[in-house]
Order: structure tokens, then sequence, then C-alpha cells
């Protein structure tokens, strides 16, 4: 049996390195919070790294995106669990994170290796890459709720360039709102799948997307044309909203879960968890008429929740109470792309809820998009 004296070693342990490949913020089986990374301890030694600490990610995040060494103080280091290296490095919250300096140079890691767009493009469906640095030369304005093995996700699309190509890159919902148009990045775990004969990148449960210095690509550049966005003030006639919980970890819905439970386990994946990690999907049909046209418009989750930030409505916990808040409206600012996919929905100032014995007003003129406040909501 190890000695106190020893036992305390074992958890005192100090490497330093660059930092490469940062995940989102994951949950383990028992729901504790963690992210990997790889650290680089060496000219050509890399360590997969754990660190159950959330609230050093941003300090990981930035390392990565700048190229600065850490030295992590007070950390483990147990058994590679995926036999890449002689020890993985484990990272608690008591574990010391700060800037220092090593005498080598930053390298990608062998399971890291950049690939060009240019070679992505050659490259058969279902091919993982592991890593691109591209920037982000148009992004859709909205997001598309689709099905998926009996599961409804919403996914996102944008086109990346590198100045060796332009690729279509398919964002899923952990992904979707982490970039930003004309900003550049390195995507992690991607693979390839063909659409109607083109060659485009998809995320998945694994991929992260780390911002990095911008590469020298006109913001134009072989960028195609911006959706074209319409907008329209009109009291809301008649509307869905659909809500459904869905698993954390696999993203399956469950139609069985009890919000006023303490634990669930997930039917598809079957581990069992707090009920507040499972995330709560909205979506809706909005019906509106505008200069004698009626509109039935489809809401997907971003819009939703982004206008319940908005206006700080995030109590309205049950479909019904959404539902009558919309009515009680009246008049609400809705811009929508060519498919009557809803981008953003806001109320006009001075807008207050409809009296139980006021009539709606008619409908008003479409406003451009360029005439609509298209601002993005504070991202939390």
């Amino acid at each position: 049996m190890a000695s106190p004296a020893k036992r305390a070693k074992e958890h005192q342990d100090t490497v330093s390195g660059y930092v490469h490949g940062v995940s989102p913020v994951k949950f383990s089986a028992n729901n504790t919070e963690f992210f990997n990374a790889v650290l680089q301890t060496g000219r050509e030694e890399f360590h997969d790294t754990v660190v159950f600490s959330p609230g050093k990610r941003q300090s990981f995040l930035q390392a990565a995106r700048d190229g600065t060494p850490l030295c992590l103080n007070n950390v483990k280091k147990g058994l590679s669990f995926r036999g890449t290296s002689d020890f993985d490095v484990i990272v608690g919250n008591r574990s010391d994170v700060s800037v220092t300096t090593v005498p080598f140079a930053a390298r990608i890691p062998q399971s890291q290796q950049k690939s060009t767009l240019k070679e992505v493009i050659t490259m058969p469906p279902g091919k993982k890459v592991s890593l691109v640095e591209a920037k982000v030369v148009s992004l859709c304005p909205s997001a598309r709720t689709v099905n998926v093995r009996g599961a409804e996700r919403e996914v996102r699309h944008c086109n990346i360039s590198d100045g060796t190509a332009q690729i279509t890159l398919q964002l899923w919902e952990r992904q979707m709102h982490l970039v930003q148009l004309h900003s550049t990045y390195a995507f992690t775990e991607l693979s390839t799948r063909t659409f109607e004969g083109k060659t485009q990148l998809t995320t998945s449960l694994n991929s992260t997307c780390s911002p990095i210095r911008d590469l020298a690509i006109p913001d134009c550049a072989g960028a195609s044309a911006e959706a074209r966005l319409s907008s329209i003030d009109s009291p809301i006639h008649g509307l869905e909203i659909r809500s459904t919980m869905k698993c954390s970890l696999c993203g399956k819905r469950q139609d069985t879960l009890d919000t006023k439970t303490k634990f669930h386990r997930c039917q598809q994946c079957r581990m069992m968890q707090k009920t507040t990690n499972y995330n709560r999907q909205l979506s809706a049909t909005l019906k509106l008429s505008a200069d004698g046209e009626d509109y039935t418009l489809t809401a997907s989750h971003f819009p939703l929740t982004s206008y319940l930030e908005r206006y700080d409505l995030q109590s309205l916990n049950n479909v019904e109470e959404l539902e009558e808040h919309f009515l009680g409206l009246q008049t609400v600012c809705v811009s929508f792309d060519d498919e009557l996919h809803v981008t953003h929905i806001m109320q006009p100032a001075a807008t207050s809820p409809i009296s139980p014995e006021a009539h709606h007003s008619g409908p008003t003129t479409p406003r451009s998009a360029s005439e609509t406040d298209h601002s993005e909501p504070q991202q939390h």
C-alpha cells in the first residue's frame, strides 16, 4: 500500500507543453463534466489530456489559439487510455494552469495532421478528416430540422475556404452557433459525405471548432451569394409550438421524461442522468399575413430561444404559455429566408400585449431585410 507521502506525490506532477485539439465540454457516465485536449510535452511527445474542470477550458482554448505553452501543476499521470503514449494527463479542480516557455516548437499531433480543402474534395465519402483550418466565407442564416435515424436534429450550413478550395460544411447542433461569418477556425474530427455529387464536410459529436489567427483570404473569395431575407410586421394569427426533451449524450428524443423527477435513464443510450442535463428543443409553425398575402413559417430552436433570451422570457416553461404570449402581442417582426425558415423574431418598438377586447390590426407592408435589425443575440 502506498504511503500518504507517495500518494500525495502522485497528485503533484507537473507537465508543460503546447495545447492542441480542445474539445467541447462533455458528460461522463456519472454526469461529471470534462473536456479533452492533447498536450505536446516535447518535440515529438504528445499526451491525451482529460480536464475535469470546465472552468479551465477558456485558458486551454486561448493557449491553443495563440500557440502559447502552458504549465500544468498538481496533475495526475494515468495509464494511456488509447495506448498512444506512456501516460495520459489528468487535470482536476485543484490543478494550476499558468503560461510558461518550453525549449521546443509547436507541432501538430500525428492524429491531427492538417488537410487542405483541395485534398478533402478528392476524398471518398465517410473519410475521417482530423484537422482543417479555414475561413467561413458564407453562413446560412437559419438552421434546418432534419430526421436522422428517428431523431430530429438541427443542422446549419456554411461554406469554408482555406485558399486552396472551398467546401460546404454541415454544422450540427453542438457546433452550429460557434462560427461567425468571415472568422477563421481550426475544425477537428470531421468526416466527408457526398451530396448531389459534391463532396461536403460534416461535424460529429467529437468535432471541435477553435478560433485561430485569420487566414489571408478575401472575405468574398469564392463566397456564394448570401441568402435573401424578407421581413414582415404582423400579428401572429395562429401557431403551434412543439417542445421535446433530448439526451445531452446521444441526442435522442425522450418521450417518457418527467421533468419533476431528479433522474432519468435515456431511452436510447440507457445512461442514467440528472433530469436537468437533458436539453429542451423548441420548434414552431407560425401563421401570419402581410400585404394581402398569407405566410406559413417554420421556426427552429435557435430563433425561438434567442427571442426568449432577448426579452428575458425564459420563465415561460410550457408551450401553452409561449403560445399565449405570442398571440397576445399586437404585432411581431419576423425575418425569414427564401425557404420560409425563420431567422429572427423581434418585438417592434412600443409593442404591448393585446387586451381581451382589442382586435388584430391589419397586415403591414413587408420590409426589406436591410431595414430590419438583424443583430445577433448574445450567445450563452
